[in-house]
């Protein structure tokens, strides 16, 4: 192992026991760091970068969608999500969390890059999100428990809380890992999410089984296309997740 860190540029920065059992590890890679739970793969960052290029970008135009976006995060994991939210869209946008590991939050201050603005809740997603009165623009679901999605957020009953949840315009995104034994899961849940949104599925790339569901209440793909260019112009930097919406298809 020790070879191995050498040869990767990786240096095991720190570990902390999670509060409700496993270990969360944070490594350095040169300018990257990774931090894992129970030796998978939560959250990536870079110091050069904001883009991961991988499934975390793929929320990020959700936020073009609206002038000053509101945004729920269900699952912190080492907070890169709302690190890139906040350094691409500063002040204009309002970022909760729900979590339900405190250690997660000791984490993600000695993970990210530099400290960010974003209020952390500790608790159930699908318990906050039944309960709560007001209505966000965007709902991310990026909640894991090792490479699963708990059982609580597949339900016709959470789906229907996050409708309830959202604004008129609304977004519902979830990231599913595909895995071999998961496809007919993921059709089970793509068929309850077609109940309430219109479903797309959004690629990050094409070496991973990572897959973005973006459910809607009211945009087709032309038109979210149209308000994401006009807020996020094409540059070299992110022409990939540009791409990557081009690409998306209904499910």
């Amino acid at each position: 192992m020790e070879f191995l860190d050498r040869l990767l540029n990786r240096k095991h920065a720190s570990c902390i026991k999670g509060e409700r059992g496993g270990s969360i590890e944070i490594y350095g890679y040169g300018n990257e760091k990774v931090l894992k739970f129970n030796g998978t793969v939560y959250s990536r960052v870079s110091k050069d970068s904001i883009y991961t290029h991988e499934y975390w970008d793929c929320f990020l135009p959700l936020a073009c969608l609206y002038p000053r976006p509101r945004v729920l995060i269900i699952g912190l994991g080492g907070g890169t999500v709302a690190y890139q939210l906040r350094k691409l869209f500063g002040a204009s946008v309002t970022i909760d969390v729900v979590e339900t590991d405190r250690s997660m939050v000791r984490a993600m201050e000695s993970f990210l890059p530099e400290r960010i603005e974003v209020k952390v809740m500790i608790g159930d997603g699908a318990g906050y999100v039944k309960s709560i009165k007001h209505r966000y623009d965007t709902i991310i679901l990026d909640a894991y428990v090792n490479d699963l999605v708990p059982e609580q957020f597949l339900t016709q009953e959470f789906i229907d809380s996050t409708y309830d949840a959202l604004g008129p315009a609304g977004t519902f995104a979830i990231n599913y890992i595909n895995s071999s034994n998961g496809q007919e899961r993921l059709e089970g849940y793509i068929a309850l999410l077609k109940a309430r949104f219109r479903v797309f599925e959004v690629a990050p790339n094409s070496f991973t089984s990572n897959v973005v569901l973006v459910c809607s209440k009211v945009f087709g793909k032309e038109e979210m296309l149209e308000r994401i260019r006009a807020a996020m112009p094409r540059d070299g930097k992110n022409l990939f997740l540009l791409e990557s919406y081009e690409g998306m298809k209904e499910a």
